[in-house]
């Protein structure tokens, strides 16, 4: 019999001591699913993707005249999405809904291009850029 309550009081301070763990988020059961949320921040490689903001391009000639027709691309240096546009008769081109990071564009026409590397984009603003064409090298 003695030796019946000693292995009941055992298993009772055993089980107590992984509930008092699991309680304290240090000790999970297998299959257990976890509710917890991790607090995470996004490294400057990989932008916060919930919050968005634009470019406005202007497409230019060497003169200062805006090119209008001018194939504008816009790449995000992350995840390689590419997003092109045309540019209007004043030269504009508007990429919005664009996610926070670093973008290359780059804009050409005939035998004219400009291009810019290591455009950053933040959330709620407006990143404007103007491209000067010059002749393809």
């Amino acid at each position: 019999m003695r030796h019946r309550f000693t292995f009941l009081c055992i298993t009772l301070a055993v089980a107590l001591v992984f509930l008092t763990l699991a309680k304290a988020g240090r000790f999970q059961a297998a299959g257990a699913v976890s509710h917890k949320r991790a607090n995470v921040q996004a490294a400057p490689d990989k932008p916060e993707r919930k919050h968005t903001g634009s470019v406005i391009a202007v497409v230019n000639d060497k003169a200062g005249k805006p090119v209008e027709g001018a194939s504008v691309e816009l790449k995000d240096t992350v995840t390689k999405e590419r997003t092109s546009l045309k540019s209007d008769k004043d030269g504009k081109c508007t990429f919005s809904k664009l996610f926070p990071g670093t973008y290359d564009i780059q804009a050409s026409k005939g035998e004219m291009e400009a291009s810019f590397r290591g455009l950053k984009v933040s959330n709620g603003r407006i990143t404007n850029r103007e491209l000067v064409l010059r002749p393809k090298k």
